[in-house]
């Protein structure tokens, strides 16, 4: 798979040299509190094990993670993908940006780009985001990127053995 580039931003696969940095980034329990599938604490070998199933996944054109890195610096700053489910033409954003970079914009960049890519490159019909309730900074972010809010799944998942609600928001093709 090609690059992603944006203005501040190159979107590219991961390899294992990015371990140690995505463990860093991930092994925070802010980071844990606002994701669904990040483990706390986050170690190098969670990480290996993530970016190992990476490759398998773009082949079977079942998932695109990328590395979201500092265009100038090469710097990793966090993680954007679209999983895409072929039934139904369709696929999930999903992002997380280390916290220290948090409040720049990386997100949104980033998540325009993996967008369009699904759109342009994939075909796909829709694409749509779903954040906690309790994480209004994403839904700023995906609302920001145009994702229309579709509606509450009440209690839809659990998270540290409590239910909780997910909101969920789409975009059509045709709206993007």
């Amino acid at each position: 798979m090609k690059q992603i580039e944006t203005n501040r931003l190159i979107l590219r696969t991961y390899s294992e040299k990015d371990a140690r940095d995505v463990a860093a980034m991930c092994n925070n329990v802010n980071i844990y509190q606002h994701t669904l599938n990040i483990p706390y604490p986050y170690t190098k070998e969670d990480a290996l094990t993530w970016i190992g199933f990476h490759e398998e996944n773009r082949k079977n054109e079942r998932m695109y993670d990328l590395a979201v890195t500092d265009r100038l610096t090469g710097q990793l700053l966090g993680s954007v993908g679209i999983s895409i489910h072929k039934t139904f033409n369709h696929g999930e954003l999903g992002y997380w940006i280390g916290e220290e970079h948090w409040g720049k914009g990386y997100a949104t960049e980033a998540a325009e780009a993996i967008i369009k890519f699904a759109f342009e490159e994939k075909g796909l019909h829709k694409v749509y985001a779903r954040c906690f309730d309790t994480n209004p900074a994403s839904g700023k972010v995906i609302e920001k990127i145009g994702l229309k809010k579709e509606g509450v799944l009440r209690e839809h998942v659990t998270k540290d053995g409590a239910y909780v609600n997910l909101i969920h928001y789409g975009l059509l093709a045709s709206e993007g």
